[in-house]
């Protein structure tokens, strides 16, 4: 079992170019720890930031554990489970107070 004290531990990557922008994101469990089936990230969007639009054979979650945003699934809106292979993306608002 792997243990942390807070997931601001683990390190980070920043991603930025023409289809992400804002983007900072860590793998909390994944590949090295053990995990074969299984991949903990967590991403943080600045304000206005979004991350590419793309799709992968994996279902996954998302959840929104501060502030607002959207998720996008296909071209819709808001849904939160992505299903395997359909195009999706995440955008936070412009807003610091959203």
């Amino acid at each position: 079992m792997k243990i942390r004290s807070h997931y601001s531990s683990t390190p980070f990557q920043e991603f930025e170019g023409d289809a992400v922008h804002g983007v900072t994101g860590r793998v909390v469990i994944g590949k090295d720890d053990g995990a074969a089936n299984f991949c903990m990230r967590i991403f943080t969007l600045a304000p206005g930031g979004y991350t590419p639009r793309h799709s992968h054979d994996w279902e996954h979650e998302i959840l929104i554990h501060e502030g607002h945003g959207q998720v996008m699934q296909e071209r819709q809106w808001g849904r939160c489970l992505t299903r395997v292979c359909r195009v999706h993306s995440r955008q936070r608002g412009t807003s610091v107070s959203q």
